[in-house]
């Protein structure tokens, strides 16, 4: 239980019901190796409820982030965070593999607990966890927090990108234009001011973004116009 109190600490949220806390660390394979368990007592449930979860939360969070964005950007934006890859890398910032029951073979041979794919999939059962055992808002509070960072277009810290030099890179490449940056909206009290930046290549805005500084809008709003250059192929 200390353990998982650490954990606790790590996600910024205390569970009133352990049961939930540990099923959704609980691998299919560490259950088939407990007679006490069934399948039942594994995480996929509770990954399938946290998948959706998550995807209201986050469809809701860029929703109020980008009022003047339009269906096709919002859900482009939504694709790049909530995936397999992205979701892993929240898992290992807050160490979430030390925590997840591996049954024996799938621990000793595989190493299970460092797959991206299992990492994502846990990721999703806490998710889903922090719904059942706190509710709507107690899972509003702790996703507002993990993806904090990514909407105020922080670069990633496991491969530190520069989405403002990928997109000149990219635009270069391509088009042989260079993006500009122009401030569009600011808001917020002098302590808390909140900065809107456009980015735009010859007459088209590819990306807007919001951030704490301009530097944060401006590689928020690179890392929309990259996603929205990448889907045009």
């Amino acid at each position: 239980m200390n353990e998982l109190s650490v954990l606790e600490k790590a996600i910024g949220y205390r569970f009133s019901n352990l049961n939930l806390l540990e099923q959704a660390l609980s691998h299919l394979s560490f259950c088939n190796e407990q007679k006490h368990l069934t399948e039942d007592s594994s995480y996929e449930r509770l990954e399938f409820l946290g998948d959706a979860v998550l995807e209201f939360l986050v469809s809701e969070m860029l929703f109020q982030a980008f009022p003047d964005e339009r269906e096709g950007c919002l859900t482009r934006l939504r694709t790049a965070w909530v995936n397999k890859k992205q979701l892993s890398r929240m898992a290992r910032r807050i160490n979430l593999g030390g925590y997840i029951r591996l049954g024996r073979g799938e621990r000793g041979q595989r190493g299970g607990c460092r797959k991206s794919s299992i990492l994502a999939d846990v990721y999703e059962a806490l998710v889903a966890a922090i719904y059942l055992d706190g509710g709507i808002e107690a899972a509003r509070k702790f996703i507002a927090e993990q993806f904090a960072g990514l909407l105020q277009g922080e670069p990633d810290s496991e491969d530190v990108q520069d989405y403002k030099s990928q997109l000149q890179e990219l635009l270069q490449r391509r088009d042989g234009q260079l993006p500009s940056y122009r401030l569009v909206n600011t808001e917020g009290p002098d302590h808390r001011r909140i900065f809107q930046v456009e980015v735009v290549a010859g007459a088209t805005v590819m990306g807007t973004g919001r951030g704490s500084s301009k530097k944060a809008a401006e590689q928020s709003a690179a890392r929309q116009a990259l996603a929205f250059l990448r889907s045009r192929g």
